[in-house]
């Protein structure tokens, strides 16, 4: 199979430029090489919708457990043996990581307490985090989103409703920062996995410590109530409960402070829709589901594939990998 579709070689994929604006090689490779394999990502790209929706649907070929741990295999042995931490953790079951029956049932068990009507009764304390943000830029007339609100607001929120001591929240959101590093890199240097690695560490210790204060001292927050949830007799383990936790502090918070950056710029960009929304603030919900999808914070999903198969024509069992959306991920 080639490495190049067009215009496009395999290097410009993992260019300054791709990361810049991704879109005019995404659209030739739509055009041209649906279905991309890429020496360079170790993997497969995929970037037609009637491609990409099989690799979402059929878990039991397309899955989504130890997606993640494919970042150290590049390694050598003896370098990749120093990333063993980081590769069982992301290998290990958690919500983000695996498949039904697994998923379901963890999905279940959060959800009963992390749901719309939990969501709904935080309405009036994450208004207040929001006044306290605007009202901080206020007397300067103006405000850089990113920095001011995007950042802070998410990770506030988060902290908040899980119970993390205010105290302590710059440092819990440094090492979940330092835990994406690695994520969205191609092969990304051993610096910059043992960074990661290190945060893993050090904020699995100190959520370690949190659910043990939670059990002696439980409180209202969303921690306490995981700590406690049962379901169908079922409840989460402890390495569940970190993970969790981890996923909801770093998953969460860059998502969201990404939505609000990439939502802002496509307004600007579009400021027809801006006045509409402007004249019609109804709109905002209807808006804001068209800019997850439009630009979505999340521009790529890495999916393993279990299996020989064939998608969109092609078919090679020994590059064993497909990531629907255009995604790549270390192989």
């Amino acid at each position: 199979m080639a490495t190049a579709s067009g215009d496009v070689s395999d290097h410009a994929l993992v260019s300054e430029e791709f990361l810049r604006d991704p879109y005019p090689i995404l659209q030739s490779l739509q055009k041209e090489d649906p279905v991309h394999w890429s020496e360079a990502i170790g993997g497969w790209l995929v970037t037609r919708y009637e491609d990409i929706v099989p690799t979402f649907k059929d878990v039991n070929l397309y899955s989504n457990s130890e997606r993640l741990s494919k970042v150290v295999e590049y390694l050598p042995a003896k370098s990749r043996a120093k990333f063993k931490t980081l590769e069982d953790h992301f290998r290990a079951t958690s919500l983000i990581a695996s498949d039904p029956p697994d998923h379901t049932r963890l999905r279940a068990l959060i959800t009963k307490v992390f749901n719309a009507t939990r969501v709904e009764a935080m309405r009036p304390s994450i208004q207040a985090i929001i006044t306290d943000l605007l009202d901080a830029v206020e007397p300067s007339g103006k405000m850089d989103l990113i920095r001011d609100v995007a950042v802070p607001l998410p990770f506030s929120v988060l902290g908040a409703v899980l119970g993390v001591p205010s105290s302590d929240r710059e440092e819990v959101k440094r090492w979940a920062d330092e835990l994406l590093a690695f994520q969205g890199v191609n092969k990304p240097p051993t610096s910059v996995l043992e960074i990661s690695q290190r945060a893993l560490v050090e904020v699995r210790a100190y959520l370690g410590e949190l659910i043990k204060e939670k059990r002696r001292a439980p409180g209202n927050d969303l921690l306490s109530q995981l700590v406690a949830v049962e379901a169908e007799g079922e409840k989460l383990s402890e390495q569940e409960l970190i993970y969790t936790s981890i996923t909801l502090l770093v998953a969460g918070h860059e998502t969201t402070t990404s939505l609000l950056g990439n939502g802002l710029y496509t307004l600007l960009r579009h400021p027809d829709q801006w006045e509409a929304l402007q004249e019609n603030p109804t709109l905002l919900i209807s808006a804001i589901e068209e800019m997850l999808r439009y630009e979505s914070p999340v521009a790529r999903q890495p999916r393993r594939v279990t299996k020989d198969t064939v998608l969109g024509g092609e078919t090679d069992s020994r590059r064993p990998d497909c990531f629907p959306n255009a995604q790549c991920c270390q192989s």
